[in-house]
């Protein structure tokens, strides 16, 4: 069985404010090693793994974006719950986890799930899109996506990844593992971060890395000039 494709702070470019989350972010853990997770774990996992953004110019809403980083961690959460939704026996739900542990580990996925002041502005998966969308690391290495796929929401999106909606569309998108041969986004990393960029204004969206292993709650901190955020249900 196949997995279905999909992974507040704000911005106030006019006046050229910017209003963060908490100001103590959850650490995310990107090493690699694969764990095993109880069903109703998943919906803490995957606010954990989540981070949104709001732009707003002018005192209108430019864009909204939330997206979900698929790390180890996020898809076995996921698979434990919908092996448990769709009654899948342990061999299946084995199957399908390795399926899916494989996948994320030759290359980086977001659920990106997005509403903009004019609808025809929400054109990612377009060649010409007037968005462009960058993934970097603390060290300056910056990629562009290796695609954008739009996705048709339906009830099992808005199931699994609350925040989706009808007004939204919604995108998975993949980037490489590597850059120069070289691993691109490891636990070695201090953070990455997600840049949604226009001329109608910037989002920001980052993910700190835990450096220890040890969980919880940290205080290291994204650069300056990245915004701050806080993951939203």
């Amino acid at each position: 069985m196949r997995v279905p494709a999909f992974g507040w702070g704000t911005v106030i470019i006019a006046l050229g404010v910017v209003w963060g989350g908490c100001s103590r972010a959850k650490l995310v853990d990107m090493t690699s090693r694969t764990r095993t997770f109880k069903p109703e774990q998943y919906d803490d996992i995957r606010k954990r793994w989540t981070r949104n953004r709001l732009v707003i110019r002018t005192f209108d809403s430019v864009i909204n974006a939330t997206v979900t980083y698929f790390s180890s961690e996020m898809v076995s959460a996921y698979v434990a719950r919908y092996a448990k939704d769709y009654r899948m026996t342990r061999a299946e739900r084995r199957r399908l986890l390795a399926a899916r542990l494989a996948e994320v580990r030759t290359h980086h996925e977001f659920y990106m799930a997005v509403t903009t002041a004019n609808r025809e502005w929400n054109d990612f998966h377009r060649p010409k899109s007037v968005w462009r969308i960058t993934l970097e690391d603390d060290r300056g290495t910056r990629v562009t996506p290796l695609s954008i796929k739009r996705l048709r929401v339906n009830q099992v999106h808005r199931h699994y990844f609350p925040y989706s909606s009808v007004f939204h569309r919604v995108y998975l998108l993949k980037f490489p593992r590597t850059v120069g041969g070289k691993p691109f986004i490891t636990g070695a990393n201090g953070f990455f971060r997600l840049m949604i960029a226009s001329p109608m204004g910037v989002a920001a969206l980052s993910w700190l890395i835990k450096a220890d292993g040890s969980g919880g709650i940290g205080t290291r901190s994204a650069p300056r000039s990245s915004p701050r955020e806080t993951a939203r249900p």
